[in-house]
């Protein structure tokens, strides 16, 4: 018998697909309620506050997030299969239909929106300002997340994880691939893999045998044109037990096999020669998936989507990290998490797919107060105090002294 595991007892599809059968609204909860479970700190200016909202309700696992030209919200539902444009009312206009688990979705400055589906053979779909669609790629390997580079090529991420059968063997986990991978916007659509990760053994000594593997998934670019890309795996574990053949033993052997996974954020040089290995940034952080930059590009803010371990309280959390690739806490109470942007005036959303809300973060400035000075006294007539005539002593006669008497010290 063979079993898989993501540890802390992660089941492998409860942790892939979001936790989406928890996706329920609760019938009180409607657009403009607060959130007072969610608590945001780490806020470098003490007059800056983030009160959480809900911007929209009865998303069908919400997933990727992006801001079209029209300067609206647009989201990938991935349980709905499309598309939707979301007003600040929190009306809900579906922009592209019939897909199978779309993910990440993005726009390119023409106002062109691109969405991939993650699956076995994922496309790369285009929808341009007009509605027209073209399909850029159809055998992408499970995509995640997509970004615009500043060679307007297309960037997504692939991996295999999600592919594994209910009972994976060895060659199985041992098989799976993980990508970034290019692809053209004009015609032949040409795809280009810059990477492929593969698992690696660390210790193969049965019967526990140990290793390392990288699922990347969301993924951005930076002002300084370069990719940065998260590990879904980090902070999790692949464990499956298993019979193999290890030679010269004739007969199977029961093995464990146990794949951490620590990285968490990679840096990707689109111009690098191909199959350069991505530059790891920032470690630490538990199921990062969508990150966004800010107008200052550094500290990055990532989307974690459940750091619960092995309670699966589907407890999302907003991290921030550093260009030193130091983490630290934003914002705390979320339910599964799966994609942040933030907007030009400041203001943060993020996808829950657990409730099927998209949440707002406010950018709130209260006014520094300024201190009242003290009013000046005003003059007073005050009569003027009559200066003392001296007092002249008589000098004493001759041979006479004048005896002056001090007051007694005692010490």
């Amino acid at each position: 018998m063979t079993r898989l595991t993501l540890l802390p007892l992660f089941t492998l599809l409860f942790f892939l697909l979001g936790a989406m059968v928890l996706n329920a609204t609760p019938a009180n909860d409607t657009v403009g309620d607060p959130l007072p479970r969610i608590l945001c700190t780490a806020v470098s200016d003490p007059h800056i506050t983030y009160p959480a909202t809900i911007y929209a309700t009865g998303l069908s696992g919400p997933d990727g997030l992006a801001f079209g030209p029209d300067g609206l919200l647009y989201a990938a539902e991935e349980t709905a299969g499309r598309v939707v444009q979301i007003s600040p009312s929190g009306q809900i206009t579906p922009v592209l239909t019939n897909l199978t688990n779309p993910e990440g979705i993005t726009f390119d400055a023409a106002g062109n929106l691109y969405v991939v589906e993650d699956t076995a053979d994922g496309r790369l779909l285009q929808r341009t300002p007009s509605g027209e669609v073209t399909t850029l790629a159809s055998t992408l390997r499970a995509p995640e997340g997509v970004t615009i580079g500043a060679d307007g090529r297309v960037y997504v991420t692939e991996s295999e994880l999600e592919l594994l059968p209910p009972n994976p063997t060895q060659a199985d986990v041992l098989g799976m691939r993980s990508h970034i991978t290019a692809v053209d916007t004009t015609a032949p659509f040409t795809l280009t893999r810059l990477f492929t990760t593969t698992p690696v053994l660390l210790d193969q000594t049965p019967p526990d045998i140990v290793g390392t593997f990288n699922s990347y998934a969301g993924i951005s670019t930076g002002n300084d044109g370069l990719l940065y890309a998260t590990n879904e795996l980090s902070g999790l574990s692949i464990y499956t037990e298993t019979s193999v053949i290890i030679p010269p033993l004739p007969f199977p052997i029961d093995i464990t096999l146990t794949f951490t996974s620590t990285a968490s954020i990679f840096r990707v040089d689109p111009t690098a020669p191909l199959n350069t290995p991505p530059l790891e940034i920032a470690a630490g952080l538990i199921t990062p998936e969508g990150l966004t930059f800010t107008p200052a590009e550094f500290p990055l803010l990532v989307a974690e989507e459940d750091i619960s371990g092995i309670d699966q309280l589907g407890t999302g959390r907003l991290s921030w990290v550093d260009n030193n690739g130091a983490r630290s806490t934003f914002c705390t109470g979320f339910g599964n998490l799966e994609d942040v942007v933030q907007d030009e005036a400041g203001n943060f959303y993020m996808s829950e797919d657990s409730t099927g809300f998209i949440i707002r973060l406010t950018r709130t400035e209260a006014p520094v107060e300024t201190p009242t000075p003290s009013p000046t006294p005003e003059p007073t007539d005050t009569p003027a105090t009559p200066t003392p005539t001296p007092t002249i002593e008589p000098t004493p006669p001759a041979g006479e002294t004048t005896a002056v008497y001090l007051p007694l010290i005692t010490r």
